[in-house]
């Protein structure tokens, strides 16, 4: 870890993405701090970097926890943009928990925007599974 947090704290996106996962879920032998995991993902997401797949991966955890409000406060409209942003970085996960969203009706009525991000996603992958999910389940 402690390599990890020097490239994170080096400017490392990857490295920042990785440890704000961890620290956030508290998996990999961390305990959970997720302060200490939103900074990292803060971090991730602040790099000058645009759509580079590990501040895409950032984007995605931050966003999905502002959503759901379960780890972190409640934010809904902030973590719709980073799942938007996230998308734009071609996470799939984000892709699906963003559509699914939107044909739910829980951030806005424009139904045809999550169709569109249904397909994208399914092009992309053939699987919606989150490249972070791993890291969640130790």
């Amino acid at each position: 870890m402690e390599l990890l947090t020097l490239a994170a704290q080096q400017g490392s996106s990857q490295a920042a993405a990785f440890l704000g996962a961890v620290y956030l879920h508290g998996n990999a032998g961390v305990i959970q701090d997720v302060k200490k995991g939103v900074k990292f993902l803060e971090q991730g997401i602040a790099c000058n970097e645009r759509a580079t797949w590990a501040k895409g991966i950032a984007e995605g955890i931050l966003g999905q926890a502002l959503v759901e409000g379960l780890i972190v406060p409640k934010k809904v409209n902030r973590g719709v943009k980073l799942l938007k942003e996230a998308c734009f970085a071609d996470d799939t996960y984000a892709k699906t928990v963003l559509g699914q969203m939107y044909v739910n009706g829980d951030c806005t009525n424009q139904k045809h925007v999550s169709v569109n991000m249904l397909q994208q996603s399914s092009v992309s992958s053939s699987s919606a599974k989150s490249p972070y999910l791993d890291l969640q389940n130790g």
